[in-house]
């Protein structure tokens, strides 16, 4: 009798990569051509309007495009329940970045056929990985991580998924943000020759330029614009400042198992996406390389072995960012390292190598930043102290602003009692809490000054989430409590970071149809708010001939003169009325002499209204005539471009002219004189 086979339960040997690809190819090409025939059939037999037999036809080759997937591609046995969800997020992905890459393309002046091509090669990238790694993989549950396994190479692979879609999200969604807008500008115009502090006039000490000088320098061998330049910058800040992070967090066995691919993914997602209107703020970047050093700290806090010397070098480095771009920020350090010396009980910590490095950098740049530019020392910190720093908000008012960051520690600490507390995340929301102090200190209650309290505060959470999730003894945790606390999360880091979401520039149309009349025009504005002129100059392809970023000593002036009238204090209120008239003295005189082609007006802006009204602008803006507007921000061209003057005679004087006069400082201020 022969001998019967046993069946084989192994299932069909394994496909090598190439085959596996080309059976993805295929599946892709097919639903393709099953689209193209569904749709014009259903057109011509359904009689039905072009768009809805497209919509049809999409659906039905999108059903075909997961079976093939499933089960040629793939060969996948998970759940339905299970994959298919997945494969509808990775398909509305798909069609997000066909939408988006375009629009991405234009404005990084590139031509359309690069975005197709680049359609063509990112989208079928995307969804490969996405198909292979999430949607398809064996083993798929409800419990298993959205981001599986730990590898580097894996970890790499999902990290540069996310900053693309970052990327093109952040270009498209939201233009890069006055701040930064302004300082490319800064950049580009000493780059042309003018000197930093004498021609054009920046508030804040000289690394808030340097941080962005490489990108401007780049941007124009390679042919993009500097704005694109300095989004894919700040984002390979984000993934270098979290992948050092989950080093630093793996090394000191802070976070382990599957929790840490997914606290990193998350925290990537909050560093580029959730940041909105406020990416590539230096703000943003120092808080996103703060946290490296953050993590370093909970390591020496928890006494656990095996740190190096590479460690505490690059975390040291790393969090001295953020002191150089804002010194209020160096609270936020001296809190971790307070932390670490307390829980050791040994003062002596705070001599730790890479605190010193952090004040070491600190310390060697203000002597370089002194002995470069004295200049700021002597002449523009002294108008700073008397017009931008002396000016604040209301506490109450910082403080409502502030409020909804107070999710942050009550969904933390929900987390911290079902056992999601770890040294790491206590050390994190300190130093959030710590982060708060340089807001209320500064007192403008913008929104980017909350940025690193809300980013720590966010990465508080997420590690404490993560860890209560997918890295916890016993039984997996079951699908109620895990959308509870996905939700709460969710709740946590929209709350916290609601306010970076709304768009305050001008909007594109309003660039476009200014800029279809003009060509490299010259560009000045009458307004006090940095947000009505950038980046809308650099939409329009302007040059900005302004030595100032606004009208900023006339508003805080006006803002000071107003507080002095209310506490009664007529000297102190007579002393801003003449800086104010004196100012405006100057830039009238100044745009009349060397009038620019284009000129913005922030109608909106009562600086305004009172120099059209009491200040002889009225007679300037008769000059121009409006070619745009958007809400209360009105765009003029001057009438007659002949008689612009070169751009030097508009800043020739520096600090001059942009004072004209010699401000006297009445007995209540500092007494030291600007050169007149």
């Amino acid at each position: 009798m022969p001998a019967s086979h046993a069946p084989d339960l192994a299932g069909p040997p394994p496909r090598s990569p190439p085959a596996i690809v080309a059976i993805f190819v295929s599946v892709g090409v097919a639903a393709t051509i099953l689209y193209f025939v569904l749709a014009s059939s259903t057109s011509v037999i359904l009689q039905v309007s072009p768009s809805i037999s497209s919509v049809v036809a999409y659906l039905l080759s999108a059903v075909f495009s997961y079976c093939g997937h499933k089960y040629l591609s793939f060969t996948s046995s998970g759940a339905h329940t299970i994959e298919a969800p997945r494969f509808v997020v990775t398909t509305t992905l798909g069609l997000l970045i066909a939408y988006l890459l375009p629009l991405a393309a234009e404005r990084m002046g590139l031509p359309h056929f690069v975005a197709y091509a680049a359609v063509c090669l990112v989208v079928p990238m995307v969804n490969f990985v996405l198909l292979k790694r999430w949607v398809f993989r064996i083993g798929n549950s409800p419990h298993e991580a959205v981001f599986a396994g730990g590898s580097t190479g894996r970890l790499l692979a999902w990290g540069l998924v996310i900053s693309c879609v970052a990327f093109v999200i952040q270009l498209t969604m939201w233009p890069i943000n006055p701040d930064t807008s302004w300082l490319i500008t800064v950049i580009e115009r000493m780059r042309a020759g003018d000197r930093l502090y004498v021609d054009v006039i920046e508030l804040n000490p000289p690394s808030s330029i340097w941080l962005y000088w490489v990108p401007v320098l780049l941007s124009r061998p390679i042919g993009l614009l500097p704005e694109s330049v300095v989004y894919a910058y700040t984002l390979l800040i984000c993934l270098g400042g979290v992948a050092m992070t989950g080093w630093i967090i793996r090394s000191g066995n802070l976070i382990t198992g599957r929790a840490l691919a997914q606290a990193m993914a998350l925290m990537l997602v909050s560093a580029a996406l959730l940041v909105g209107n406020s990416f590539s703020e230096r703000d943003h970047i120092g808080a996103v390389l703060l946290t490296p050093l953050i993590a370093l700290t909970a390591w020496r806090g928890s006494g656990s072995a095996g740190l190096a010397p590479r460690h505490w070098l690059a975390a040291g480095f790393a969090g001295g960012v953020i002191a150089l771009v804002k010194p209020y920020y160096a609270v936020v350090v001296f809190a971790a390292a307070t932390y670490v010396v307390v829980r050791r009980r040994d003062i002596g910590l705070f001599l730790l190598p890479e605190f010193l490095i952090a004040g070491g950098m600190s310390v060697a740049y203000m002597a370089v930043f002194y002995l470069a530019y004295p200049i700021y020392f002597e002449e523009l910190l002294p108008i700073l102290r008397e017009t931008y720093m002396a000016f604040s908000w209301p506490l109450d008012l910082l403080a409502v602003l502030a409020a909804p960051l107070l999710v942050i520690p009550v969904v933390y600490g929900i987390f911290a009692r079902s056992g999601g507390r770890s040294i790491f995340g206590d050390l994190l929301l300190i130093c959030a809490g710590a982060a708060c102090i340089p807001y209320f200190t500064q007192g403008k209650g913008w929104a980017y000054h909350t940025y690193p309290a809300v980013y720590l505060g966010s990465v508080a959470v997420i590690v404490a989430a993560c860890k209560l999730v997918f890295d916890r003894p016993g039984p997996a945790v079951r699908l109620p409590k895990l959308a509870e606390i996905a939700g709460l999360t969710l709740m946590a880091l929209v709350a916290a970071h609601w306010r970076f979401f709304p768009d305050h520039a001008a909007s594109r149309d309003l660039a476009t149809a200014v800029r279809g009349q003009t060509s490299s025009p010259t560009v000045g504005m009458l307004g006090g708010d940095i947000a009505a002129g950038h980046p809308l100059a650099r939409m329009l392809g302007g040059r900005w001939i302004e030595p100032y970023c606004s009208d900023w000593i006339a508003i805080f002036a006006l803002r000071l003169e107003d507080e002095a009238l209310r506490q009664g204090d007529g000297e102190r209120a007579g002393y801003f009325k003449d800086m104010l008239n004196r100012y405006l003295a100057g830039k009238r005189e100044r745009l009349t002499e060397a009038p620019p082609e284009i000129l913005i007006v922030d109608r909106g802006d009562r600086l305004v209204r009172m120099m059209l009204a009491e200040h002889g602008f009225d007679r300037l803006l008769a000059n121009y005539a409006m070619t745009g507007a958007d809400k209360e921000l009105e765009v003029y061209r001057l009438a007659n471009p002949t008689v612009v003057e070169p751009h030097d005679m508009a800043v020739q004087d520096g600090i001059v002219t942009l004072l004209r006069v010699r401000l006297m400082r009445p007995p209540f201020f500092k007494s030291v004189e600007v050169a007149g």
